[in-house]
């Protein structure tokens, strides 16, 4: 996925507006800005994980490409296998995610 490829290069596991914005290619920033906020952003910035990955969950990709992708973007390590921590780390991503997008 590009967009996951591209957040891999931020130097944080977080980012900022101009960071959404632009990663997301929101056409305004009057669009843009009341979403970003949705996601309570901490010293004005915003877990990528909390975006990304329920947006994998709702795509209309293959079940097995959704398994697949989510897998590459939890498994921080690349051991092919997800430690507890990076279980828990996508378990809470995702379901703070979720919960905002269809709140």
């Amino acid at each position: 996925c590009e967009l996951f490829e591209d957040l891999r290069m931020l130097p944080h596991m977080s980012m900022n507006f101009a960071d959404f914005y632009r990663l997301l290619r929101f056409r305004t920033r009057e669009l843009a800005e009341p979403i970003f906020a949705l996601f309570e952003p901490v010293d004005h910035r915003v877990p990528y994980l909390s975006i990304i990955g329920p947006m994998v969950v709702m795509s209309d990709q293959h079940y097995i490409s959704r398994v697949s992708l989510l897998f590459s973007m939890f498994d921080f390590n690349s051991q092919g296998l997800l430690n507890r921590a990076e279980f828990f780390i996508a378990a809470r991503s995702l379901l703070r995610g979720c919960a905002i997008f269809w709140q």
